[in-house]
């Protein structure tokens, strides 16, 4: 099972509800945080995994509900894991795909890492 972490604001944008209390999170390789945010005149998406800060971009066209954002991570961590040569990773990572869960993202100091890395993006 993967654990989706959307921001307060994209869960509002896509009519995601988080629970109050965060479930069990049944590996670290399948915890992800996300966000969106412009740059130009594009939408981009973050996919950020909670322990490692290991981040993953993704145009955000087309996603629009809580259901192709979670199609938009797997496909994309899923290539972009798989390409960088961490296939234990990714095998772990797609056996998770088959469900995902909601959750609330942990603490500020994974939302402050997020939003460094889109100043970076958007700076570069």
């Amino acid at each position: 099972m993967v654990t989706i972490r959307p921001t307060k604001m994209l869960a509002r944008q896509l009519g995601i509800t988080l629970p109050k209390l965060p479930p069990a999170v049944p590996n670290r390789i399948s915890d992800w945080c996300t966000h969106s945010f412009a740059t130009g005149d594009q939408t981009w998406l973050i996919f950020c995994n909670t322990t490692s800060l290991y981040a993953v971009f993704a145009k955000a066209d087309g996603v629009t509900d809580g259901e192709s954002l979670a199609r938009r991570l797997g496909g994309m961590v899923l290539q972009v894991i798989t390409a960088n040569g961490f296939s234990r990773q990714a095998s772990v990572f797609k056996g998770a795909l088959t469900d995902y869960q909601w959750a609330p993202i942990p603490d500020r100091s994974v939302l402050g890492s997020i939003n460094e890395l889109i100043y970076l993006v958007c700076a570069y």
